[in-house]
């Protein structure tokens, strides 16, 4: 009897070895994965704010911007126009990707829409940086479309892959919040732009 209940003993202490450390790791693996789908949504969500930002960034103080780089309103409305031109191309391109890499596509496009991003808000800046002869004529003005031809680029991402987005890492309970943050986040780009900008580019000088 003695035998049998060592024995007994023995298992339990094993099954309890074996069960708590699986235990312990499932719940790591699971906070792992709670944490980790709210950061690639705020990651989602930054690219998009950001995106918006500079896509309306020479509406949100035209008459400065005028000043500034000696063009007309018309090179104002078509610098804001590019991210509705460019959104068709791209956001077809986007479909595609994700048909032929359903796996890969998600990522691939995210990071394409933010290299596409940063490097059009970089391309941008260059005019600021040279002679006022150079940044107003037609070379510095070619820039400044670029940068948002570029920028534009990755507006197929930021507003056609919310909700794949939501699918794919958010359990169906939070899918509508995850939409709406990822939705949101880009007119609150807009907004805090029109905010700040004004203020901060009062004189065409500056």
């Amino acid at each position: 009897g003695g035998v049998s209940g060592d024995s007994t003993v023995t298992e339990m202490i094993r099954e309890v070895d074996v069960v708590a450390p699986a235990s312990d790791t499932t719940e790591r693996e699971e906070w792992r994965m709670v944490v980790g789908r709210w950061y690639v949504l705020a990651c989602f969500s930054m690219l998009s704010f950001c995106q918006c930002m500079v896509w309306f960034t020479f509406s949100s103080a035209s008459t400065q911007f005028e000043d500034y780089y000696d063009i007309s309103e018309s090179t104002i409305d078509l610098l804001l126009n590019w991210g509705a031109i460019i959104f068709i191309p791209s956001a077809f391109c986007i479909w595609l990707m994700q048909i032929y890499l359903p796996i890969q596509g998600l990522r691939i496009a995210f990071w394409i829409g933010c290299i596409a991003n940063f490097t059009g808000s970089v391309v941008r800046t260059i005019p600021c940086w040279l002679d006022k002869d150079i940044r107003q004529s037609d070379k510095g003005v070619w820039m400044l479309h670029l940068g948002q031809i570029l920028s534009a680029m990755s507006a197929g991402v930021v507003m056609t892959l919310c909700t794949k987005l939501s699918v794919v890492w958010f359990p169906t309970h939070q899918r509508a919040t995850a939409t709406a943050i990822a939705y949101t986040s880009n007119s609150a780009g807009t907004a805090l732009l029109f905010l700040l900008t004004p203020a901060i580019v009062s004189d065409p000088e500056v």
